[in-house]
């Protein structure tokens, strides 16, 4: 794996989060992995604010990080927050992430909803397109069902 697809600093294109949040009718409040430059929200933590040390809004967003740990301990974080408090998370994950240990505990035991992302998603990375995201990814929200 490169060095660039195991980067924490991929960007989510704005209209790749607009037509996830409208098409699952999802509002967050939080964007829990983010940069002044690509938050998706005015409400943000970076890397210096910790997200996993802090507490989350009712309803977050979350481009989780591709590092390990990282992506295990997002989505942990984002299962913890639903299952004590009730927050919903919005995140976008690799899909073969989905074929781990962790997502056995976090995800898929819980009835938690997930789905491909049927198109490619092609990431920035400072504010400009790049063409690395060989991995397909899925949209995974922990949210009360309606």
């Amino acid at each position: 794996m490169s060095e660039l697809s195991e980067s924490d600093e991929w960007e989510t294109p704005t209209e790749i989060f607009i037509s996830l949040i409208n098409k699952y009718d999802f509002n967050p409040t939080l964007d829990v992995c983010a940069t002044e430059q690509n938050a998706q929200l005015d409400n943000f933590y970076t890397k210096e604010d910790n997200a996993l040390e802090q507490n989350w809004d009712p309803k977050n967003w979350c481009n989780v990080p591709n590092s390990k740990p990282n992506k295990e301990l997002f989505v942990k974080k984002a299962h913890e927050e639903f299952t004590k408090f009730g927050h919903e998370t919005m995140m976008i994950l690799p899909i073969d992430s989905l074929c781990t240990v962790y997502a056995k505990k976090y995800v898929l035991d819980y009835n938690v909803f997930f789905e491909p992302i049927t198109r490619r998603i092609r990431f920035l990375m400072d504010g400009e397109e790049i063409d690395n995201a060989k991995k397909g990814y899925c949209v995974i929200i922990w949210r009360k069902l309606k």
